[in-house]
């Protein structure tokens, strides 16, 4: 996965290979996808491949995300709900008996 410059005379020059590399590493990195998991696919796998594992784990923590907020709506509501009739409970406490 490494660049592996050229030196000369102290210097590091990259091939036009190498800029492509790099180029590839910061976009997968931009995607959040893992060191190893860009090892991998500069070093097997298609760059397509690897894309559409990131689809499919973006996917999964959408649909994560999703059912959490889902469960904290449910909770708000419940709350809501709750506070609703301890009010209408205490309201009907205080009432005069006439």
């Amino acid at each position: 996965m490494y660049l592996f410059p050229h030196n000369a005379n102290g210097r590091r020059y990259y091939t036009e290979k190498d800029l492509k590399r790099l180029e590839k590493i910061c976009l997968l990195k931009s995607l959040s996808v893992s060191l190893d998991d860009i090892k991998t696919v500069l070093d097997k796998k298609s760059f397509k491949e690897l894309l559409l594992h990131q689809q499919q784990q973006t996917m999964a923590s959408i649909e994560e995300a999703e059912n959490t907020l889902n469960n904290v709506q449910t909770l708000l509501n419940s709350i809501e709900a709750e506070g609703r009739f301890q009010l209408s409970a205490a309201s009907g406490a205080h009432q005069k008996k006439i």
